[in-house]
């Protein structure tokens, strides 16, 4: 259905994902961490219309880069994955302008809007700048299309938790209740990003020497992701609050569930 490239969030369910539970693991993964480091310090509704705005936004340009992917960037590819039917591929070629022109209208609408509403019009600015990059950034991974390009994974994955901390935390003088913006970021990174990163770099065609010990085949993955979020865990809670680290608490938790399925 063309409905699938313009209402946000239905690319991803109907095209990526295909079944809710995966749907709501991936906004589990997504919302959780981000919502947290985004009104660890200030939970209002303002900040919560700030974190929706910016999260309308990035979802939008973020499945426009997945469409550019699943479209023109497997032309690149010698054995390219298929996900779109031949008919979904034409449907997209046909209306691609119009598609591209109203998920750009989608998060150019969100922004305003939170621009409006925002109390901080430099940090407005920074967020919004930090959302138009996911265009430029998913572009060059999707058609720098070499077996190095994996490198990029991090920062494209990153490109879409960012913004929506961003959206709300400040460059504040920490305190014992204010986290500071840079320990926000890193613990974010940490939180996800990087434990993803590291799982695309085990792949077969991407897999360096080193990975082949750190994960050698696909089934160790739900082990390494307990194991991962249990260092951290520990590790962490040696040096930071333990209030800062709740998204690695909850994550080891759901992981280690999942072992168990």
């Amino acid at each position: 259905m063309i409905t699938t490239f313009y209402i946000p969030l239905l690319y991803i369910y109907r095209v990526r994902l295909q079944r809710m539970d995966k749907l709501l693991s991936w906004l589990f993964i997504f919302l959780m961490p981000t919502a947290f480091y985004s009104l660890y310090n200030d939970c209002h509704i303002g900040s919560i219309l700030n974190y929706i705005l910016v999260l309308l936004a990035v979802i939008s340009l973020y499945e426009l880069g997945y469409m550019l992917n699943d479209t023109y960037a497997i032309r690149r590819e010698v054995h390219p994955t298929l996900r779109l039917t031949q008919e979904q591929t034409r449907d997209f070629y046909k209306h691609s302008i119009s598609i591209i022109l109203t998920r750009i209208l989608y998060a150019a609408i969100a922004l305003a809007v939170y621009w409006f509403v925002s109390s901080s019009p430099g940090q407005a600015l920074i967020t919004t700048i930090a959302v138009f990059l996911i265009v430029p950034i998913f572009l060059l991974y999707n058609y720098w299309r070499r077996p190095t390009n994996v490198l990029l994974y991090p920062v494209l994955v990153y490109s879409r938790f960012l913004p929506l901390v961003l959206a709300n935390q400040t460059f504040v003088k920490p305190t014992a209740e204010v986290m500071p913006l840079y320990m926000a970021l890193l613990l974010l990174f940490l939180s996800y990003p990087f434990e993803i990163s590291l799982e695309r770099l085990s792949m077969p065609h991407y897999r360096f020497a080193w990975m082949k010990h750190l994960l050698p085949d696909e089934h160790n993955k739900i082990y390494f992701r307990v194991i991962y979020y249990l260092v951290f865990s520990i590790m962490l809670s040696f040096l930071l609050p333990y209030s800062y680290l709740l998204p690695f608490y909850l994550f080891l938790i759901y992981r280690t569930i999942l072992t168990k399925l």
